[in-house]
């Protein structure tokens, strides 16, 4: 629930002012109903899936100007889950929570940053090992710290970075996955022509499992040399081509240059006033030592303006297999349709809809045939400037050829928004 909050927009009135910072607020409490708490399928629960819950949130922030050239930002919240049907899911004791220091001061033509950022949330474990089968919440903490610079000067740019990240998790089922990650940028960029673009880009990174005898991990290290350019030999359809020479070394050894070619081609076309067609295709090319690895992909877009109040799209897009060379293992196949409006029988509520069919055939192994639905149903009101109550039902069904179980859920949403 920390993320809800997490995305809030910044409040427009002022809460507090402390040590000269505005401080803004909102806050807010969720009742919910639901049928899969932990999005999960039937057998693979452990415990009660059906569950209801409250949910308290509130979120603070604040930007001062120190002096004429550098700002500060503040931001910092928490959220406070009460759950009825599965107690072991409450977070009252250790509610989860967010916090965040920015600096960013100009300097001519160099803008100095840097931050730090603590964030306790959970997360579906749905691509974590979890022993005996199933998934569940995965509760921890990120702990990051940034500091850099970017540089500006006409055609030309250039910057740095060093961030360390640090994942912590409450279960001991989960503390092996506990790690350090350090990450060193560093870039430059020379604009030569309105369509033609040269970059340099180095990263170096490494990542230690703190908790594991052989978890020190090694320094990877990877140089890459682009050369962007938009193609204009004819007006239509936009092609652009990009070469691509990157390097990575580890500790034990050093690697080999490699070349990469991408070429992507995009266009729109307006059928009508309010039917708009729009495709892509991209052809990417790496040649390694021991064989090119290809890569083609292409789609395409219908964008259809229903009304003032209702909107719909078709899309579908396919990664081949062999096609042209493509050496994928799987050829991925996606068929989608969205559909939204808003005023649905009744003022304020808003209804949307959406479909997506996935045909994954890998080389080798089963095809997976995998349906997607979301429909829901939201109705907000203002029930005054600084209240508002919005009432949501969201039900997801995701069917597989590969699973015995469907994996739905049922929810039900009623919140309240207070902005100070």
């Amino acid at each position: 629930m920390i993320a809800n909050m997490a995305v809030s927009p910044r409040a427009s009135g002022q809460f507090i002012r402390l040590a000269g910072f505005d401080f803004s607020a909102k806050t807010g409490v969720d009742a919910v109903y639901t049928t899969n708490v932990e999005q999960e399928r039937k057998s693979e629960a452990t415990a009660d899936r059906e569950d209801y819950y409250l949910v308290w949130w509130l979120g603070l922030d604040a930007i001062r100007e120190i002096g004429p050239s550098t700002k500060l930002d503040l931001s910092t919240g928490m959220a406070i889950e009460k759950h009825f049907n599965r107690p072991d899911l409450d977070n009252s004791d250790r509610p989860f929570a967010r916090g965040r220091i920015r600096i960013d001061s100009q300097l001519n033509r160099y803008l100095l940053f840097a931050s730090a950022s603590y964030e306790r949330t959970s997360e579906s474990t749905e691509n974590v090992f979890v022993p005996g089968g199933g998934k569940r919440r995965q509760v921890g903490t990120t702990i990051e710290y940034l500091g850099g610079f970017d540089w500006e000067y006409n055609d030309w740019s250039a910057g740095a970075s060093y961030t360390l990240t640090q994942d912590r998790y409450d279960s001991e089922d989960f503390k092996p996955d506990e790690q350090d990650e350090d990450k060193i940028l560093a870039y430059i960029y020379w604009k030569m022509f309105e369509n033609l673009g040269l970059g340099y880009k180095y990263e170096r990174e490494k990542v230690d499992f703190i908790n594991r005898d052989d978890g020190e991990g090694d320094w990877l290290t990877t140089q890459t040399i682009t050369l962007d350019w938009l193609i204009t030999l004819i007006q239509r359809p936009h092609l652009t081509y990009s070469l691509g020479i990157e390097k990575e070394d580890t500790d034990e050894e050093d690697g080999e240059w490699e070349l990469t070619h991408t070429f992507m081609v995009t266009d729109e076309w307006d059928l009508s006033p309010t039917l708009r067609l729009s495709g892509f295709a991209s052809y990417k090319i790496e040649e390694t030592p021991e064989e090119d690895e290809v890569e083609l992909q292409y789609g395409i877009f219908l964008d259809h303006v229903l009304s003032q109040r209702s909107s719909q799209s078709l899309y579908a897009t396919r990664k081949p297999v062999k096609t042209l060379g493509s050496t994928l293992d799987t050829a991925e196949t996606v068929y989608g349709y969205l559909f939204k409006t808003i005023d649905f029988l009744i003022y304020d509520l808003s209804f949307n809809f959406s479909v997506k069919y996935t045909i994954n055939e890998p080389v080798v192994g089963d095809t997976e045939k995998l349906w997607e639905y979301m429909a829901s149903l939201e109705h907000r009101r203002q029930l005054t400037p600084n209240l508002s109550r919005t009432l949501r039902y969201t039900y997801t069904l995701e069917e597989s050829n590969l699973e015995s179980e469907n994996l739905d859920e049922h929810e039900v949403r009623l919140s309240f928004e207070y902005v100070f």
